[in-house]
């Protein structure tokens, strides 16, 4: 059995414990996404994911999750004033508004995605709540725009959502000190989305408005947030123009929106995510490189997770997708074999998952639960599910990049496969990328193990680079 067969069997049986209905009384009206584990509350780009995953069910495809979820943020803003991260069940769970950490910049997304076929009347829903949507997607206009450059901020790592950036960090003080190169690549996406939907409910101003700021973002940030010595899309302090010279999963966000130039693609992964001394290890990507002064793999879950180095799959999705879109397909397989593997040994080991794992070791590390879940007529116990559901997406695109699925797959996948090999600009196999000696797990790999895998000047001359 295949390694994709083998995850899907578990999938199967862990998919239906992210859905949730809402109860008579609950704030929510719509039924939602979770992550399972102690996440009993959607949460932003969770819910958004979670949702990509099964409207790219091949031959079971349900966009109504994307749908479902902007529902649901617009009536909490309608109820309550409010668009946080985290959306409350109840009334009761609302916090105050000086402490919400306000929704990331997918909604409009959610809202095109969610009309599939994207005929007219397919939005006829987005219509009720156009004037809602727009309100939320543009108020970062009013709250974190640069005067200066026109691109966008996050005020605190929190914000962001890589919680523990060594960058943004949390301090009072250094609020908005950064332009986000993240957040910029997010909302270029989120601009041109929303463009779609106001053209498509018949706003034409708005949709050319919408549109030139899409432009205006791809444009700035191209100018502002490449830092040549660095080689790599990166945070910029917005008072003295330094940049941060930090390499994390944020900084490839330019490339999983196609806004990077295949040189800029090439840097980037060459010299970063592809190298086992900086992000590679041989069950994915780190979330932070392994030479930055911030990187360790602690496991922590308050008061926040810890995206300064663990592999986290959600991560690693990104990742692979930045791989497909340039053309790097065999480094995106092999690095949709390693997390799937990794995921399927916790599974095996477990019965359940985990969010991130131990860059130095492999070892599951935190959001595993083992809590009884009490809201349904029976109990039982749920472990954490949530956006790790998309290695089974790396798993089915690198089948059909390889011409091995069927001719009815997904439209989804379909569509990324074929980006990616419209790209001209092969993989570099003249690099000099080290083909990885993956040694056999066994309770855990030591960094003796690893750096004899990855370093790039192990053994450069005598082995096959692919």
């Amino acid at each position: 059995m295949s390694l994709l067969s083998e995850l899907s069997e578990q999938f199967d049986r862990l998919r239906d414990e992210v859905v949730k209905s809402p109860e008579e009384g609950d704030l929510l009206e719509m039924p939602y996404l979770v992550a399972g584990g102690g996440y009993e509350q959607p949460r932003d780009w969770d819910s958004f994911f979670m949702a990509r995953h099964f409207a790219e069910r091949p031959g079971n495809e349900d966009a109504s999750h994307f749908r479902n979820w902007v529902i649901n943020v617009v009536k909490v803003y309608r109820e309550v004033g409010q668009t946080p991260d985290v959306l409350p069940v109840t009334s009761g769970r609302v916090g105050k508004a000086d402490e919400v950490v306000p929704v990331k910049p997918f909604l409009a997304q959610a809202a095109l995605k969610g009309s599939p076929g994207r005929p007219s009347q397919a939005f006829d829903w987005v219509k009720e709540i156009y004037e809602d949507l727009v309100s939320i997607v543009t108020q970062r206009e009013e709250t974190s725009q640069d005067e200066k450059t026109k691109l966008f901020f996050w005020k605190n790592a929190m914000e962001s959502g890589i919680q523990n950036c060594p960058v943004l960090t949390n301090l009072p003080e250094l609020e908005g000190a950064y332009l986000a190169c993240d957040l910029n690549a997010w909302l270029y996406e989120e601009y041109k989305a929303l463009s779609e939907v106001a053209w498509a409910v018949g706003n034409a101003l708005d949709a050319a408005r919408f549109a030139t700021t899409a432009s205006n973002i791809k444009i700035a940030l191209q100018e502002h947030l490449w830092n040549p010595e660095l080689g790599a899309f990166d945070h910029r302090k917005r008072d003295t123009g330094c940049f941060a010279n930090t390499v994390a999963l944020a900084n490839f966000i330019p490339l999983y929106m196609k806004l990077g130039t295949t040189e800029q693609a090439e840097a980037m992964f060459d010299r970063y995510l592809l190298n086992g001394n900086e992000m590679m290890t041989p069950w994915g990507s780190r979330s932070l490189t392994r030479t930055d002064r911030g990187y360790h793999n602690v496991p922590m879950s308050e008061p926040y997770s810890n995206w300064a180095g663990p592999v986290w799959p959600f991560a690693n999705y990104l990742y692979f997708m930045c791989l497909s879109t340039y053309g790097y397909h065999r480094e995106a397989s092999k690095m949709a074999n390693r997390i799937g593997r990794l995921i399927l040994d916790d599974l095996q080991a477990c019965g359940q998952m985990h969010e991130s794992y131990c860059s130095e070791t492999g070892n599951p590390m935190q959001a595993q639960f083992s809590k009884e879940e009490e809201r349904g007529t029976e109990s039982k116990k749920v472990g954490y599910v949530g956006w790790n559901l998309l290695v089974q997406d790396m798993l089915e695109i690198v089948e059909e990049v390889e011409g091995k699925t069927a001719p009815d797959a997904s439209a989804g996948h379909q569509a990324a496969a074929g980006k990616s090999a419209a790209v001209a600009t092969p993989a570099k196999s003249e690099q000099a990328v080290a083909q990885a000696l993956i040694p056999e797990r066994s309770g855990g790999v030591s960094l003796e193990d690893i750096n004899k895998a990855f370093l790039p000047n192990q053994q450069k001359e005598e082995e096959e680079l692919y």
